[in-house]
């Protein structure tokens, strides 16, 4: 059987599996629908909270971003774990005492007020929108792989499928879908992981083999060093150090942490046991079921790094393993031969290269006489020096002597400078981009180049940012009509539509999202085990799609139509809006997976979050521990926290802001932070002029801090009768509503 043929039947038996739970436990009533019916038990709750939590980003995207970044991704290792242990221990066992299952629904009955349930909503929407682009985006990625078509019609797919077992079953079909989920995730991230780690450590457990040596071969170097050192070579940063700033660092970490605790979709999975109790068992059942894939995730990045350079860089592309043309032809991977030589380089920012900016001869040009000096260890200098040969004929001697005249063009100069390198004696070997003044100096890593005038600069490690292939986001095809040699190149290559970027050496281009699809084919793993994967990146995408889904779609017939607009709605009617708003947010949602704020998933969640910590963290948190906060304070808070964090993002991934306009220079991912402080500051303030919550609220506050087991708030102090508290709404008493849960 091969390996297409393997896919689909692995893929086609997770989706009659995830389907059949869905039609089997599909809701009947609306306390079905929103919270399961309260009686999931802890493991499996727990094994649907870590599904639901694991997103595409935390699937497919997290060990991208490792194999790519390598330190600089623990932003979203440390962000996304603390963040779940802020959330189960100063958030859900007081949400679950209070009895609600949706954020909005918390926050209109805390904060008294309508307008606070309308403003909530609003931020449900604006978060759980940003959250499922992510996911349909990682849904389209896979299934254009997997069916070798464009990502635009693998999101189209992907968004059938969800809205059929989402829509159908409810919370509590997606509850017992999302456990089937997380033991096809499990598998599937973990059983490739351990193959590799004994193929290039012989260490059967992949944590262990990370930190081991490295055993591939006759060389035996420990695996980390190993990473260091083939990234050095090739001009990239070491693995095990980083370049992300600090303040960026601190802002996008605490961004995740705290957006995950305001997340309304995880929130809502512990309402589905059946008390308190079981709110904290599952929480440590979740923790168990999470640690499992965020353990492995970094292995996984790393292999997958070893594994991409040495099997493409340095490589004919007539001799590259035929996995790579099956990324290249869904636009997966690109490369682009900018030397003409018919050889992968892959390069990395670092990389020593000299800049010619002008023709010879202009008043701002080359110049008689201008120099620059080569330094290779403890070897004496070499320096080389231009000569115009229709001036001056002398130069220094000692020098190497590089000659011009006033006719010679940029490319012409350049290529003096690479004969005059190649016969210095110095054992380099310099390659000129054809028709550009660009040279590298391939594996002058660790040596010095001074580039002592303003005519020749050193590029590289001034420009530590920009090795892009081709200028655009990704690569785009010639279309298929094109006659062939309009479609591939000399060497059989895809050609792009996108124009080449000259300003670097580098020939390939790969997404960060396809490295945990590709690592089992690059290393040569059973059919079987592929085919695991692809089963088991659909189910990550699917699962957290479906659950933000549901939470949106009950946001918006239970807290807006139900709450403000339609008092009067029976059961039916509910859950008929409910599945109306479904469509309408994965109809958005579909067509922002296909044009994303991001194409690097990882990315698109992260703004999520940010839009979660400015807005529901502070309010929740507040509103749980401070029973002074007022209505006006809260909602103040939550607009003006959302709207700047909404914002700033809009204006730098949409409207043309430039990283010079970045406040403080923190990127839109970690934002988030920021909205977060000022939704602090501004909720204060305001209450610091706002009457007092009425007293029956501040009692709900100081009700939901007793312990579990007993739930008696304290007799009030002797004084004046309180005036009576106002009517509760109805679904606080009805003990057939789906949001009234016993402790």
């Amino acid at each position: 059987m091969d390996q297409n043929t393997l896919n689909f039947v692995f893929i086609g038996i997770s989706f009659a599996l995830y389907i059949g739970i869905a039609f089997r436990s599909r809701a009947t009533s609306t306390k079905e629908y929103y919270v399961a019916g309260g009686e999931v038990s802890p493991i499996a709750n727990g094994m649907a909270t870590a599904a639901d939590w694991m997103s595409a980003a935390t699937f497919i995207s997290m060990a991208g971003t490792v194999a790519i970044s390598g330190y600089d991704a623990s932003r979203f290792l440390m962000g996304w774990t603390g963040g779940f242990v802020i959330l189960t221990i100063l958030m859900v066992p007081y949400l679950r005492k209070f009895g609600k299952a949706t954020v909005p629904d918390f926050i209109g009955d805390r904060y008294y007020s309508k307008l606070a349930r309308a403003v909530a909503v609003l931020c449900a929407i604006f978060i759980c929108m940003t959250y499922i682009m992510g996911q349909m985006r990682g849904v389209g990625v896979v299934f254009s792989q997997l069916f070798g078509i464009g990502i635009a019609a693998g999101v189209l797919i992907g968004a059938a499928i969800v809205f059929l077992y989402a829509g159908l079953g409810g919370m509590k079909g997606i509850t017992y879908t999302q456990v089937a989920q997380y033991c096809v995730m499990a598998f599937a991230y973990t059983i490739p992981a351990v193959y590799i780690a004994i193929a290039l450590t012989n260490n059967f457990i992949p944590q262990l083999g990370l930190i081991g040596d490295y055993t591939k071969g006759e060389e035996v170097i420990p695996f980390l060093q190993k990473l260091n050192n083939i990234n050095v070579e090739l001009g990239f940063q070491e693995y095990t150090s980083g370049k992300l700033s600090t303040i960026n660092m601190f802002c996008i970490t605490a961004a995740l942490m705290c957006g995950t605790a305001g997340l309304p979709h995880v929130i809502v999975r512990f309402f589905t046991v059946k008390n308190v109790r079981a709110v904290r068992t599952s929480s440590c059942w979740t923790l168990g079921f999470i640690a499992v894939v965020y353990l492995t995730a970094p292995t996984i990045g790393a292999f997958s790094r070893v594994n991409l350079i040495e099997q493409l860089n340095d490589t004919r592309y007539e001799n590259v393993p035929a996995w790579f043309d099956e990324f290249e032809t869904t636009a997966q991977m690109a490369w682009v031969d900018k030397n003409n030589d018919g050889v992968i380089q892959y390069r990395g920012p670092a990389a020593l290269t000299l800049r010619i900016p002008k023709v010879a001869g202009q008043s701002t040009g080359l110049q008689d006489a201008e120099t620059f000096t080569i330094q290779l260890g403890a070897s004496p200098p070499v320096m080389f020096e231009l000569n115009n040969t229709d001036a001056d004929p002398d130069f220094t001697l000692g020098n190497v002597r590089i000659d011009f005249a006033d006719s010679s063009t940029v490319s012409e100069i350049a290529g003096n400078i690479v004969v005059a390198i190649q016969g210095a004696g110095l054992n380099l070997d310099p390659v000129h981009i054809p028709n550009t003044a660009i040279i590298e100096l391939v594996g002058t890593v660790n040596h010095a180049i001074d580039t002592t005038n303003t005519s020749l600069t050193q590029l590289g490690k001034f420009d530590a940012d920009k090795n892009p292939v081709f200028e655009g986001k990704a690569p785009v095809h010639v279309a298929l009509e094109a006659p062939e040699n309009d479609r591939k190149g000399k060497h059989g290559e895809y050609l792009l539509t996108n124009k080449t970027d000259f300003s670097n050496s580098n020939e390939l281009w790969f997404g960060n999202d396809i490295m945990v699809m590709a690592n089992p084919y690059m290393a040569g793993l059973p059919p079987w085990v592929i085919a695991l994967l692809m089963a088991g990146c659909i189910a990550a995408a699917l699962s957290t799609a479906a659950g933000l889904l549901l939470v949106l779609s009950t946001s918006i017939s239970h807290d807006l139509m139900k709450k403000i607009l339609k008092p009067d709605l029976t059961d039916r009617e509910e859950v008929n809006y409910a599945r109306v708003a479904a469509f309408v947010a994965l109809a958005v949602a579909t067509y922002f997976g296909i044009n994303p704020p991001s194409t690097f998933i990882a990315k698109t969640v992260a703004f999520a979050f940010g839009l979660a910590a400015s807005s529901f963290f502070p309010t929740l948190l507040i509103g749980i521990f401070s029973k002074r906060m007022s209505r006006e304070g809260a909602i103040s808070g939550m607009l003006c926290g959302i709207f700047f964090t909404l914002g700033y993002i809009i204006y730098f991934q949409f409207l043309g802001g430039t990283p010079d306009q970045l406040l403080f220079g923190i990127v839109p991912e970690g934002i988030g932070f920021v909205g977060m402080l000022i939704n602090f500051a501004v909720a204060f303030t305001v209450n610091l002029f706002s009457p007092p919550p009425p007293q029956h609220v501040q009692e709900m506050v100081e009700s939901i801090h007793i312990p579990t087991g007993s739930m008696e708030v304290p007799a009030p102090e002797p004084g004046p009768a309180p005036e009576p508290p106002p009517e509760p709404e109805a679904d606080l008493t009805d003990e057939e509503s789906p949001y009234r849960l016993d402790d």
